[in-house]
């Protein structure tokens, strides 16, 4: 299982609950302005919306409880409110999903979302082929990111790895070194 270094968690989690901030703000105002409500806004339908958004600044401990959560507010929102707003959330909680959980969990990351988008796409009869294939493409594309910067950073820790291991046998040979140096000279001088 793959572990997040704690301090740069933290720094991390300062921007995730920003980025949850501004989301949940952004959902809420766009609620609100919208003509389609008319200035009222079901309760459940604020509550669909926060699940997407209201998680976001836990995504890289929880990556793959945090994208479920999301992905369900999303099909919720679809399945009673087809005309609710759209929070582009569960964009991000992939990508988080597929670059910070560990392997198998990524997958049923993009599992789960390969059947909720074709889901959320059924109940719209207005979709076509090309809608599906391009919104297909737009999540996968996201997945893909995820695993990039997944890639990125394993190789950055078998590179400090490395280094470290070679400044620790250098250490050694030094050590090493200096005491054979040491027997040497305590035995020429007898």
């Amino acid at each position: 299982m793959r572990t997040l270094d704690r301090s740069s968690w933290r720094g991390g989690y300062r921007l995730d609950m920003a980025i949850a901030a501004g989301f949940t703000g952004l959902a809420m105002l766009e609620l609100a302005l919208s003509p389609t409500f008319e200035g009222t806004v079901d309760p459940w339908l604020i509550f669909f919306v926060l699940m997407q958004t209201a998680f976001l600044g836990l995504r890289r401990q929880f990556p793959l409880s945090v994208h479920l959560i999301a992905s369900l507010g999303l099909a919720l929102q679809v399945y009673s409110y087809p005309l609710g707003i759209s929070t582009d959330a569960t964009l991000i909680t992939l990508y988080s999903a597929v670059a910070y959980a560990s392997g198998l969990r990524a997958w049923a990351a993009v599992a789960v979302t390969v059947a909720d988008i074709y889901w959320v796409i059924s109940q719209f009869e207005v979709w076509g082929a090309w809608d599906l294939i391009g919104t297909y493409v737009l999540w996968m594309g996201m997945a893909v990111l995820g695993l990039f910067s997944r890639l990125q950073q394993t190789e950055s820790e078998n590179r400090t790895r490395r280094l470290t291991q070679l400044e620790d046998e250098q250490r050694s040979f030094r050590h090493r070194t200096v005491a054979e140096e040491r027997a040497r000279m305590g035995l020429s001088l007898i």
